[in-house]
């Protein structure tokens, strides 16, 4: 094995143990991590609609080893685990923060959390989620005051996003084309095609804004 190999497997360890063990025994569930774990792993199964024998094969285990796993009566190995979450698509990273999730719920009502990401002169763009929940895509909240503006903005790769009226209303302006939108109307188009928003009532305007990475999006200009 050569020491960049060594390297990586060394870092994916230790990730892994640092989820182990900031997975708590008891939160949210009275289900300990083993069998958060197997619950995960056949709730994943029924929902895909696959036999025990069936992901047995594709993670290179016996269907009564996969079945004690599911059970909450065998662990498995690091190695094992990887192969499980393989046979799901999932990378071992994503199927233990699946299971140290389970059961949370975190109300939101709209409002930006944390500091600004961005800011204009009558414009905020914020986080929507709590700054220590992780997810896989960039939920934020664009404020803007009567009159406000945000600059010409675009994104350096091709991607989708959202944008949901919560509140007031908008005009999400994409390639010279304004679209009007009000309360619980929604956009959708892509982000690489320049655009800006603006307020133009006279009341301010909260705008729920979704896509896959938001720092790969910069302002065209002011």
């Amino acid at each position: 094995m050569s020491f960049q190999s060594s390297v990586i497997y060394c870092v994916r360890d230790l990730v892994f143990l640092s989820i182990m063990v900031d997975m708590p025994e008891r939160k949210f569930s009275s289900l300990n991590r083993t069998a958060r774990i197997g619950l995960l792993i056949r709730e994943l199964r029924l929902g895909r609609g696959l036999s025990v024998r069936e992901v047995a094969r594709k993670a290179g285990c016996s269907p009564s080893f996969l079945s004690q796993v599911e059970k909450a009566r065998s662990s498995p190995s690091l190695e094992t685990l990887e192969c499980i979450a393989s046979a799901y698509n999932l990378d071992i990273l994503e199927l233990l923060n699946l299971a140290r999730d389970r059961g949370q719920a975190t109300f939101l009502d709209g409002s930006p959390q944390g500091p600004a990401l961005t800011t204009w002169e009558k414009g905020r763009l914020s986080h929507m989620l709590p700054l220590q929940i992780h997810t896989t895509m960039s939920l934020l909240v664009l404020e803007l005051e009567p009159g406000g503006r945000t600059s010409k903005r675009m994104a350096r790769q091709a991607m989708k996003e959202i944008g949901v009226v919560l509140k007031g209303q908008a005009i999400c302006n994409v390639a010279g084309v304004a679209h009007k939108l009000r309360n619980g109307e929604a956009i959708y188009f892509d982000l690489m095609t320049p655009h800006f928003w603006v307020n133009p009532s006279k009341s301010v305007a909260r705008i729920l804004l979704a896509n896959p990475n938001f720092t790969q999006v910069f302002d065209v200009e002011k």
